[in-house]
């Protein structure tokens, strides 16, 4: 007679929950399952903030214990790659309702392990010394064939505390050599460093935007120096003439040859009555590269300290760490030690910038002759950089020269003149294809 009956009843799909009283299907691992009156701990973590329904919130640790076996297992420790491929659900027959709950259950799989056995500790055999004593015995009783495979075992026996000690050599090496290895951006201001020119506009045909003001002569120095240059030619502050350390033409020490370019600009600009909001302007330009030039002659003992730096040029202690930072360059002496110095390349740099400051107060017309002491440079070399940075050379008339009071022996009668579109001279070599000094 059978005993199936048939009934008609409801499915009742149950959302998921954070609830830990879900079924959790388990499988076993060795021969028998364990008594059906075992019981079973289920766990899961409080602390997870995975969303409700997905993998992480069905992770479950499953334990079990009987008199002679330990059950342990978990749904997360080792992940096939297939829990997004198939779920499982349990359904649950609820014949007073007639309807079956359908459960989602994650799938656990316990590994049975024998008390007895897990006590136990495993015990490591040393076959180094297992070989000693059997190569002793060849040596001492083995016939000459077996003595030479003796031999030519140890011959090819790999030392591995020689690979280590030559690992560590090697890293170290590596390591120091990486320390030297130029960063992408040092090896960005490296190639920034081997022009000596300004910022540039060589496709424009303005001359005053060859070499933009802007760009030359930054706002925030402008400010800085503006200041400067009020208290000069409205105060006529004597506390600003001081620091600045100017030489007019009746200082005892200035020398037969008199002030500089700069200086003179400055004391001519002294001299306005009423100086307007240009001689303003041009005071703190005439300032900028005056400072300029007193840094490419500032030595690396002056260059450690900001301090030294201000007091030997004059310019404020603000402008003396920017500027320092900006035209000067750090050369290593040690593995992790540099020295702040100007190298000839940073000197050409700061000239090419005095330069192309004077041109702007110059109407974009200077003598070499002029203003060679200013960067304390050779003529010749000055002519030089005024002929890399575009500038193209021209003779005095004779009408100019008389009006100059000058002879047309004189160098003075040279003047060199900055022209749009800009054309840029290579500073690397001198006439006849020789290199020069960047």
């Amino acid at each position: 007679m059978s005993l199936k009956r048939k009934f008609a009843i409801d499915i009742e799909p149950v959302p998921a929950t954070a609830d830990a009283t879900e079924p959790v299907l388990v499988s076993f691992g060795g021969v028998r399952p364990p008594p059906l009156e075992t019981p079973f701990s289920v766990y899961r973590s409080s602390l997870t903030t995975a969303p409700v329904g997905s993998v992480r919130a069905q992770y479950r640790v499953v334990t079990a214990e009987t008199p002679t076996l330990q059950l342990y297992g978990d749904n997360y420790s080792e992940p096939s790659g297939a829990e997004d491929q198939c779920e499982y659900y349990v359904g649950v027959v609820d014949r007073e309702r007639g309807k079956v709950r359908i459960m989602r259950a994650p799938v656990v799989h316990l590994d049975p392990k024998l008390k007895l056995v897990s006590a136990t500790v495993d015990e490591r055999v040393d076959k180094s010394s297992m070989m000693a004593s059997r190569n002793a015995l060849g040596e001492t009783f083995g016939n000459k064939r077996a003595k030479s495979a003796i031999k030519a075992i140890e011959r090819g026996k790999i030392d591995a505390d020689a690979l280590d000690r030559a690992a560590d050599n090697l890293q170290s090496t590596v390591a120091m050599s990486l320390d030297f290895v130029p960063t992408p951006e040092a090896l960005a201001q490296e190639l920034a460093l081997d022009d000596p020119l300004p910022p540039h506009d060589a496709e424009t045909d303005d001359v005053t935007k060859v070499y933009p003001i802007s760009q030359l002569f930054p706002a925030a120095y402008r400010s800085s120096l503006e200041r400067v240059a009020v208290d000069l030619l409205k105060h006529q502050s004597p506390e600003a003439l001081a620091e600045l350390k100017l030489r007019s033409a009746n200082d005892p020490d200035v020398g037969p040859a008199g002030p500089t370019y700069m200086e003179r600009e400055i004391f001519r600009l002294m001299a306005v009555p009423k100086p307007t909001k240009r001689d303003i302007t041009r005071c703190a330009l005439a300032l900028y590269a005056l400072y300029l030039a007193r840094l490419g002659l500032c030595r690396e003992a002056t260059l450690k300290r900001h301090q030294t730096v201000h007091e030997q040029t004059g310019m404020p202690l603000d402008m003396a760490a920017a500027l320092t930072a900006a035209f000067c360059e750090k050369v290593a002496v040690a593995a992790n030690r540099s020295r702040v110095t100007v190298t000839p390349r940073a000197r050409t740099r700061i000239t090419c910038h005095v330069l192309a400051v004077l041109l702007h107060l110059q109407s974009f017309a200077l003598s070499a002759e002029d203003v060679a002491r200013d960067v304390d440079e050779k003529i010749d070399r000055v002519q030089m950089l005024l002929r890399g940075m575009g500038c193209s050379s021209t003779s005095l008339s004779a009408a100019q020269l008389k009006e100059r009071g000058e002879s047309g022996l004189e160098r003075k009668s040279t003047r060199f003149s900055l022209s749009a579109p800009l054309r840029i001279v290579d500073l690397t070599k001198r006439k006849g294809g020789k290199p020069g000094r960047k």
